[in-house]
């Protein structure tokens, strides 16, 4: 559990300048800093059925596990090149659905969107 605490902890401290971008953002002109995926591709119809996935700011996608005992899990990606640091910077072209992704408790399943 240690492990999966401190991992957890330094993923966040390693996005603290997102973290910060975001809430600028939301300062500035409302924007929620935790956004549901359809704000990024409103007219994406994919979007607008996803409750199980979140944006951090316009630019991290995030698709936690939010069942019990799952280790996998199906992951959409809106329009955009998408890398996830979790299978060394492999980049994806959206809108694609990802099958299957590994996600073990110890793995946050989470995608940055390159400008």
């Amino acid at each position: 559990l240690d492990r999966v605490v401190k991992a957890a902890v330094d993923l966040r401290i390693s996005y603290a300048t997102k973290f910060l971008e975001a809430a600028r953002q939301t300062v500035e002109d409302g924007s929620p800093m935790i956004r549901p995926i359809w704000w990024v591709d409103p007219d994406d119809p994919n979007t607008l059925t996803i409750d199980d996935q979140y944006m951090l700011g316009d630019d991290i996608l995030v698709a936690p596990v939010v069942e019990d005992g799952v280790n996998k899990r199906n992951i959409y990606l809106p329009k955009g090149v998408w890398v996830s640091t979790s299978n060394g910077e492999k980049s994806y072209e959206g809108p694609c659905w990802l099958k299957d992704w590994p996600a073990p408790i110890t793995v946050l399943p989470y995608f940055i969107r390159q400008s």
